[in-house]
């Protein structure tokens, strides 16, 4: 049994190139088709609301919300047709024993095109009977999602793993697989619905019922192929995915602050992405082609027609096709005009340890400098890190900022004592005089309460240690997230509530590039300079580019690492 599929995905190995032919001129026609109906879609739209521009947070976001969503299903119902249109044509291309890619084109745009109706028709019915098979399981993983997953965001129960995740994770399991099911039950029932179609020029209803019918003794046997088949493209998709995701998301960072590089970098992955998952793609469909030939075949099937389009004509539509996509292209700047918005970063620096290390971080312009706080076992105030003298290092902490005008952060450990803490720093910011040029963070909701009793006009923030729940409620003026938890959903909420938030650490190209995408205020890092640099060259970026480098941020593999405020990325 074994044997068969891999023989099939073997024999789609030596038809690679027709197979890819056909797959390309499917999906290049397909693209003409829908890109000049999508930019006209999106133009209008904005037109009823008004709307001058859009900005590439607002592509982003518009996939979080229903209309963003419901595009998304309507892009997989396409999807499964095209997919289905792919199989049947290949077995076309396959049954006629085809190796040029031109002659398989002709071949597969001939039988499209001069039996459009019956081609198109029985292709949809099956696509509707996937889609309507699919449907209850589909539902389910989002029922799945929206009870079981809703009490945080996805990054928090992929960091902690609770109990909840690992239920919701067997339940989504045992959907998947009956979704699974449920596609190779179809596809055993009715794969052979256009090979009838097309030799016996059944009804496109009349094809798919003679098919199940015709394929009922062969039930057991193919099923257990089309299963087998779908694992090997399972495993083919994941090894492709997976190398593919850490090389975008790792390779474009090492480019440092130019970014015009990493982006065409990005764009370069992508293309090479594209293309393998290409020719995966028709290797997967040339395989499963071939079972349901053998399987037309062993029904007792009859010779597939040959209805080739002529060269010429071949070119022409190709020719428009491509076209098309590219008018589509160059329309779309005009008809959907763009303009991006400026953030204002700032940039909050972490010094180095000791004294040197806080001179160095004042001298960078930074707008903010982070100085970590504790409380020793006597309960005195010291620096959380490299300090030595006590009391005395952080005086000379606030005296170095009051003569070059620095602001400070301080990060208060919860720790220790915290009422004394609180009670120390703001005694020691009095006899400073640098009460103006100060702000507090703390992990201890407790610690910034006493804070803002003991020095209410003192900005406050809380650092969030772990991604659990909607911080946008707490009594603070901003919010110190991980650079792994800083979603636009956590963004938005702040914000709404008249929150900043800023992101730790960022000290790596694609970390800071994909939280300024976000949306956050500033950035914690231990490099300042060139953190500025990146948030300037970002600024340039065109929308394209600005783009590629948040989806390269979001492929990175260390994406939701946590770390404490005082490490490296």
């Amino acid at each position: 049994m074994g044997e068969a599929v891999l023989d099939q995905y073997r024999q789609a190995a030596r038809h690679i190139r027709p197979l890819l032919a056909v797959h390309l001129v499917l999906r290049l026609v397909g693209v003409a088709l829908l890109a000049p109906v999508a930019v006209l879609a999106i133009a209008e739209a904005m037109h009823a609301t008004g709307r001058t521009g859009i900005t590439d947070k607002d592509i982003v976001w518009f996939f979080y919300l229903l209309p963003g969503t419901l595009t998304l299903f309507a892009i997989g119902a396409l999807a499964v047709l095209a997919a289905v249109l792919d199989v049947a044509l290949m077995s076309v291309v396959l049954a006629a024993g085809e190796t040029r890619a031109s002659g398989a084109v002709a071949l597969a745009l001939g039988t499209l095109l001069k039996r459009p109706g019956r081609v198109i028709g029985v292709c949809g019915g099956l696509a509707l009977r996937l889609i309507w098979g699919a449907l209850p399981y589909v539902l389910g993983l989002l029922l799945v999602r929206w009870i079981g997953l809703r009490r945080h965001e996805m990054d928090y129960y992929l960091v902690t793993w609770p109990p909840e995740f690992l239920l919701a994770l067997l339940t989504g399991a045992a959907l998947a697989a009956g979704l699974v099911r449920k596609a190779i039950r179809c596809l055993s029932q009715n794969g052979i619905a256009l090979h009838l179609a097309l030799s016996r020029q059944t009804t496109v209803r009349g094809s798919l019922v003679a098919s199940g019918r015709s394929l009922d003794p062969l039930q057991p046997a193919l099923r257990r192929e089309i299963a087998l088949w779908a694992g090997v493209k399972l495993i083919l998709a994941l090894v492709l995915t997976g190398g593919m995701a850490v090389l975008t998301g790792t390779l474009p960072g090492l480019f440092g602050a130019d970014l015009r590089l990493a982006a065409v970098t990005v764009a370069g992955l992508l293309l090479l992405w594209a293309v393998l998952a290409a020719a995966v793609a028709a290797l997967s469909n040339g395989a499963l082609a071939g079972l349901l030939l053998k399987a037309w075949e062993r029904a007792g099937g009859e010779p597939l027609p040959q209805d080739r389009f002529g060269m010429k004509t071949g070119v022409i539509l190709l020719f428009g096709a491509g076209l098309a996509c590219a008018v589509s292209a160059a329309m779309a700047p005009r008809l959907i005009p763009t303009f991006v918005q400026t953030p204002d970063i700032q940039i909050i620096a972490r010094p180095a340890d000791g004294i040197a290390g806080i001179r160095a971080a004042m001298a960078s312009e930074a707008d903010w400098i982070l100085i970590g706080l504790r409380a020793d076992i006597a309960g005195a105030i010291v620096l959380a890190s490299g300090g030595q003298d006590g009391q005395a290092d952080v005086r000379d902490v606030l005296e170095l900022a009051d003569a070059a005008q620095a602001p400070l952060l301080f990060d208060l450990e919860a720790d220790g004592d915290g009422a004394g803490l609180v009670a120390q720093l703001a005694e020691l910011v009095d006899e400073t005089g640098t009460g103006g040029q100060v702000a507090v963070m703390s992990s201890s909701i407790e610690v910034l309460n006493r804070m803002r009793l003991l020095r209410p006009g003192w900005r406050s923030g809380a650092l969030v240690l772990w991604p659990r729940g909607d911080f946008s409620g707490l009594d603070v003026d901003f919010l110190a997230l991980n650079s792994g938890q800083v979603t636009m959903k956590r963004i938005w909420r702040a914000k709404s509530a008249g929150k900043e938030v800023y992101a730790w650490p960022a000290d790596r190209t694609l970390a800071i590039t994909r939280v300024i995408e976000q949306g956050v205020n500033g950035v914690i890092t231990a490099d300042p300079a060139f953190a500025r640099q990146v948030a300037e060259a970002h600024n340039r970026l065109p929308l394209a580019d600005r783009l590629l480098l948040w989806l390269a941020g979001r492929l990175n593999p260390n994406g939701l690492r946590l770390a404490e405020p005082g490490s490296t990325d």
